[in-house]
C-alpha cells in the first residue's frame, strides 16, 4: 500500500476522490470541449461504458446519469452536471499513464493493433486511424494531462497523417 501511495505521489497527484489519490488532470475546460464530446459519440452508451457497473463507467446526456445534478440540484437532462463531468474527467485522466499520450492506456485501447494499439474488446476498433478527428481531439486533451503530470517530458501527439 505504501509503495502504491509513493508511486501516485511521484506521478504528480493533486488530491483525493472517493478515497483514491487523483492524478494531475490537465485542463478541465479542454476536457469538456475536446474529450467529452468524443465520449458522448463513441464510448458512453449502454453497450460500451455507459453503465454504472463497469470499472470504467462514463456519463453522457441521454445515457447513464447520476440520480441528481448534485446535492439539492435537480438533474438537467440537456447537459452533464459538474459532478458527472468531474467523474468522466477523472476516469480518463487516470488512464493517461505515460509522458507520451499516444503510448497511454487511454489511447492504446482505442487504436487498432495494426497502428500500435490494443484494440477494444470485441469491437474491431474505436478509431480506424490516428487521422480520425475524434482521435485527434482525445489525443490533444490527453496531451494536456501528460504535460501537467510530466512537465518538460510530454511528447505531444503525432500529426494526423
Amino acid at each position: 500500500m505504501r509503495l502504491c501511495a509513493l508511486f501516485l505521489l511521484l506521478a504528480g497527484c493533486t488530491g483525493v476522490k472517493n478515497g483514491i489519490t487523483t492524478p494531475v488532470q490537465g485542463d478541465p475546460l479542454a476536457f469538456a470541449q475536446q474529450a467529452q464530446p468524443v465520449l458522448q459519440r463513441h464510448c458512453a452508451f449502454e453497450a460500451c461504458h455507459g453503465r454504472a457497473d463497469l470499472a470504467l463507467s462514463l456519463y453522457a446526456v441521454d445515457y447513464v446519469r447520476l440520480a441528481t445534478g448534485g446535492p439539492g440540484t435537480p438533474l438537467d437532462e440537456r447537459v452533464l452536471s459538474d459532478e458527472e463531468l468531474d467523474h468522466n474527467h477523472w476516469a480518463l485522466a487516470v488512464r493517461v499513464d505515460s509522458p507520451d499520450p499516444e503510448a497511454s492506456r487511454l489511447l492504446r485501447k482505442v487504436r487498432p493493433i495494426s497502428d500500435g494499439g490494443e484494440g477494444h474488446f470485441d469491437v474491431t476498433t474505436i478509431f480506424s486511424s490516428r487521422a480520425d478527428p475524434d482521435y485527434q481531439a482525445l489525443c490533444a486533451w490527453a496531451q494536456t494531462v501528460s504535460a501537467a503530470r510530466w512537465p518538460g517530458k510530454s511528447t505531444g501527439c503525432a500529426p494526423a497523417p
